[in-house]
């Protein structure tokens, strides 16, 4: 079972949607796909969640029972059968910047507990997250929290703004984003990246992967050579190359999985 709520309307501008699911199949693995952007993860079941490496399947972390994963290059494996109850705060690209008191990139690629960044705060939300009686309740909880870390909130650079909106555009280049705001090409990474969480290409790279996987769903090309051409990539080998690098999984393998949000089921 899993749905979505998107947040509190004054917090849209940096939060994309809360998620819950639960009474996930026992058997089955869930690869998280690149988004961009970075989530908080709380498991209602236990206090711990652990998540598996995508270049070494025999790596395993272990982190506490709420978790902030950063914005990734490629995707990573959870362990369903632990994590049954789950809910989910999903930022918007750079989103994260003004609301969780870290700057994204520090956590590039990685994961980090949440009581790390938030302190002792971070396990007295869980456990309210947890006490609550329904999905609505959570995010109306998720909801308050987050309001209250909009006081003295840093924005986002111009800049970044900018560029967050043109690197979303099939084929745009990063030296020719980097020109329009009147930045060194070296400048330009330094602060997307921090503020982000991710360098613009992967960024780009990442997003031109999701535009392609969401027209995929809908069905909106007749055949994948043609919704390679349409996204921007050189051919259709191109495009295969790039869905298994960063999922896992070929086009056709990932579109038959159950995929809810940015999680794709994969039967084990």
């Amino acid at each position: 079972m899993y749905f979505r709520r998107p947040p509190h309307p004054l917090l849209a501008r940096h939060i994309n949607y809360y998620w819950h699911v639960s009474d996930t199949p026992r058997q089955e693995a869930v690869h998280v796909v690149p988004s961009g952007t970075l989530e908080i993860v709380f498991n209602l079941r236990e206090n711990g969640i652990r998540i598996g490496d995508a270049s070494d399947s025999t790596r395993v972390m272990a982190f506490a029972g709420a978790v902030v994963s950063g914005a990734q290059a490629r995707y990573f494996v959870t362990d369903v059968q632990a994590h049954a109850s789950l809910v989910g705060v999903h930022f918007k690209p750079g989103g994260a910047f003004a609301l969780l008191g870290v700057p994204p990139g520090s956590l590039c690629d990685g994961h980090a507990n949440l009581d790390a960044i938030w302190g002792p705060r971070a396990g007295e939300l869980r456990e309210r997250v947890c006490a609550a009686g329904s999905a609505k309740e959570r995010f109306r909880i998720l909801d308050g929290v987050f309001l209250q870390r909009l006081s003295g909130a840093v924005w986002l650079r111009d800049e970044v703004q900018f560029a967050l909106r043109r690197l979303i555009v099939p084929n745009a280049r990063v030296e020719g984003v980097a020109a329009d705001v009147e930045l060194s090409h070296r400048r330009f990474i330094e602060i997307f990246s921090a503020q982000v969480g991710v360098t613009p290409k992967v960024f780009s790279r990442v997003g031109r992967f999701q535009r392609t996987w969401n027209l995929a769903k809908e069905g909106v090309a007749r055949d994948w050579a043609e919704l390679a051409l349409t996204c921007g990539y050189s051919d259709q080998s191109h495009l295969i190359r790039e869905f298994v690098l960063l999922s896992g999984h070929s086009p056709m393998e990932l579109l038959q999985h159950n995929a809810a949000g940015h999680h794709a089921a994969l039967a084990g």
